[in-house]
């Protein structure tokens, strides 16, 4: 309830100052946008050697294998974002089409870049023979060294977009176009850990797994070992091609709704382009949900 009240009070000030431009003018800003979402992006086959190339000091990388070969994976983060629209119409006759330039700033919670690897070896600790029936069992140690490194920010955007509203006088609307986001990272930090743990397990004559004899977590230190490193700034460019659809409120009148809110649920799928500084440049695929709040000013 406060940041929609916050919102209120703010577009309600900005609005009072901008009516005092011509409305005839072809263009000025008309709304304020206030939108909330995530944003996941789908990452292909992150490499050791740019964690090598961030972090030549680390000791631990060198305990990776060599010929790690990463799989796809995918991370989702917040987003927020605040921005105007700036309306491009020469006149306020009505008309099917109506375009408009958006833009504001883009604020992403969290990005993960990250790498890993894993082995296991198993150790015959001790073999057990019943007294009375003969039988044997064989107590197995299962020793697992994990590693993993990590890398996390957040990022600060310019967000543009050059967008079409269809039925702009109906209650319900279609928006399409195409955006871009460029910006920087904030607080970047790498991870790097080794991880060691066992477990012990019980088998029969014939290596049949029976029941395990006792589970010991993480190995004591030295055996698990932090490394934590201040990364590069990042670089990031990206595409998207947003699709919207706009809900009015108020009721109907011949000069539009009598509501001056909007609401917009936002899906935007689309390209990224990261470059990480003096180390390694990347691209990803990325898609984005957003529910918006609107005001027109």
């Amino acid at each position: 309830m406060s940041i929609i009240l916050s919102f209120t009070v703010a577009s309600s000030i900005l609005g009072n100052q901008l009516s005092l431009a011509d409305s005839s003018k072809a263009m000025r800003f008309n709304k304020i946008e206030f939108s909330l979402g995530q944003e996941t992006s789908f990452y292909l086959n992150p490499q050791l050697d740019d964690f090598k190339k961030m972090h030549p000091q680390s000791f631990l990388l060198n305990d990776f294998d060599q010929d790690i070969s990463a799989a796809p994976y995918s991370s989702s983060s917040f987003i927020a974002t605040l921005s105007t629209h700036i309306n491009l119409s020469k006149n306020k006759l009505p008309r099917r089409v109506k375009p408009y330039l958006r833009a504001g700033v883009n604020y992403l919670s969290w990005t993960y870049y990250g790498i890993s690897d894993s082995n296991e070896s198993l150790i015959n600790t001790d073999t057990l023979t019943s007294p009375t029936s003969g039988n044997v069992l064989f107590v197995d140690t299962n020793m697992r060294s994990s590693r993993y490194a990590s890398l996390t920010t957040q990022q600060v955007r310019l967000d543009v977009a050059m967008l079409f509203n269809i039925n702009q006088h109906s209650r319900y609307s279609f928006t399409t176009g195409l955006g871009f986001l460029v910006g920087t990272s904030l607080s970047s930090q790498t991870e790097i850990r080794k991880y060691n743990s066992y477990n012990v397990d019980v088998y029969d004559q014939g290596q049949q797994f029976m029941y395990p004899a006792n589970y010991q977590g993480p190995m004591p230190s030295p055996m698990n070992i932090t490394e934590v490193f201040t990364s590069p700034s990042i670089f990031h460019f990206q595409l998207y091609a947003p699709l919207i659809l706009n809900y009015q409120f108020g009721s109907r009148s011949p000069d539009g709704f009598n509501s001056k809110y909007a609401l917009q649920v936002e899906v935007s799928p689309g390209m990224a382009f990261e470059n990480i500084r003096n180390t390694t440049r990347f691209s990803f695929s990325t898609l984005q949900s957003r529910i918006s709040l609107i005001r027109e000013l």
